[in-house]
């Protein structure tokens, strides 16, 4: 429906010029109807156009940016472009733990956090945040006040869904499910 309006917003003025800024690799507006086709054929949506890349993330570091892009790059169709990160960290910046049930779920959880409290950054002047993710909110483990309370001197522990967390930053997040 966006897409159309500024097609007839395009047509009244002919001349117009038209400026865009999107990421074909951000599905955050796929539930309204986004359509990724929109970005990957943008010239034949909306006429000549000049392309900018961004390709530098001062977000994520190297070891996050390679896992992230080469999953999406997984799907054919993304457009394909390399992301530089601007923190060069690769060591154990994704961990992947597995296990059979939710109870044991909630096990390696812990064993996670616990962690977590043990590492200590030298230099770091705030305590570490920690984000719990997942899909949906009555997925948050039963375990959850118990371990805010008991990590509390250590960090700061939330519980967000992966749609609540979006364009949010913490220093540690575990993705459960």
């Amino acid at each position: 429906a966006r897409a159309k309006l500024l097609k007839a917003l395009l047509k009244q003025v002919p001349d117009c010029k038209f400026f865009a800024v999107g990421d074909d690799w951000q599905s955050v507006y796929r539930f309204a109807g986004a359509d990724i086709d929109l970005f990957t054929s943008f010239p034949a949506h909306f006429g000549v156009t000049a392309t900018n890349q961004l390709t530098v993330t001062f977000r994520s570091n190297t070891g996050i940016s390679n896992v992230a892009s080469r999953f999406i790059q997984r799907n054919p169709k993304q457009l394909k472009k390399s992301i530089v990160a601007q923190d060069k960290d690769e060591k154990a910046v994704v961990v992947l733990r597995r296990y059979p049930s939710a109870a044991r779920q909630e096990e390696q959880c812990f064993a996670v956090l616990s962690e977590i409290a043990e590492y200590k950054e030298a230099g770091r002047r705030k305590r570490p945040t920690v984000f719990l993710l997942a899909r949906y909110w009555h997925q948050c483990p039963a375990q959850f006040e118990q371990w805010r309370d008991r990590f509390k001197a250590t960090f700061d522990l939330s519980f967000k869904t992966v749609h609540s967390s979006k364009g949010l930053e913490a220093d540690y997040v575990v993705v459960l499910g």
